[in-house]
């Protein structure tokens, strides 16, 4: 069964801007005169995950990738409390060194569409649209909890807030090196360098985030409030997505788009160019 997951495992091209230190360790294309693409990636990842399919974007856009704080080789501060605003403060103050002080175009992936929306409620002048893929937007804790415990044995005691997770998550920090080396047999599905990635945290910023970003913002209400455009794509096999929530009634605002392809729940590593011709099409 490995065996067959890994020869179906998806073409993935690995970045080939370098990476700095602003803030975050982020990826940046460079130039200030177009609009900037920020990409937001998803809990327990890195900027890797937008690989250089997305960075074909510019010049028509600039793009900038970051890690996450707490994320990836981006700051793991011991002392943050990884709330919504942190991680926004984080990552308006890694553009302001940047100098991409103009318009933007946020994309996030799961836990990166949360984030996005919430940039978006900070600086709505400035964002030019949300475009995300997965996106773990939810109503409220509750229904949160129902969704990501609905996803099986292996995510209830990984991505919930639980001991078992909790004891794996410490034991992952203390043998990073062997537990980067596992990750690519543990997920033979994903291109080997994103795996590893995968275990690059703490464990206060890996819960701190998904409780505070995940389980408890309500990030729903952000979306119904939206003043810009926000187009989600949900994948046909994706069990995050709270889709009733997404396509309900309350929802049925003129500037939210709520589309499914088919599909699982990591769009940008199955299906790239059309992800990115989404983006591109949010350019002008």
């Amino acid at each position: 069964a490995w065996a067959v997951v890994v020869r179906r495992r998806v073409r993935w091209t690995a970045p080939r801007l370098p990476e700095r230190r602003a803030g975050l360790t982020v990826r940046d294309s460079g130039g200030g005169g177009a609009a900037t693409a920020v990409f937001l990636h998803g809990l327990a990842g890195s900027g890797r995950y937008f690989g250089a399919e997305f960075e074909a974007l510019a010049p028509e856009l600039r793009v900038v990738v970051p890690d996450l704080l707490g994320f990836g080789r981006s700051p793991r501060p011991t002392d943050s409390r990884y709330r919504v605003d942190d991680h926004v403060d984080a990552i308006l103050d890694t553009l302001e060194e940047l100098g991409a002080t103009g318009q933007l175009v946020l994309v996030g992936h799961s836990t990166g569409c949360v984030l996005a929306l919430a940039v978006a409620q900070r600086v709505p002048n400035r964002v030019r649209a949300v475009v995300g893929f997965g996106p773990a937007v939810y109503r409220d804790a509750a229904h949160a909890r129902g969704q990501l415990e609905g996803l099986g044995l292996m995510t209830r005691l990984f991505l919930l807030d639980s001991d078992v997770g909790q004891r794996l998550c410490r034991w992952s920090c203390e043998n990073r090196a062997r537990s980067g080396a596992l990750a690519p047999l543990l997920r033979p599905d994903l291109p080997g360098p994103i795996a590893r990635d995968g275990v690059e945290h703490n464990w206060i910023s890996y819960s701190r985030t998904l409780r505070h970003v995940i389980v408890e913002s309500g990030s729903l209400a952000w979306l119904q409030g939206a003043t810009c455009p926000v187009h989600f794509v949900v994948g046909s096999r994706d069990g995050v997505p709270d889709v009733d929530a997404l396509t309900g009634k309350a929802l049925e605002l003129d500037s939210v788009t709520v589309e499914v392809w088919p599909g699982g729940h990591d769009l940008p590593l199955t299906s790239p160019e059309r992800c990115r011709d989404l983006i591109r099409s949010y350019a002008a």
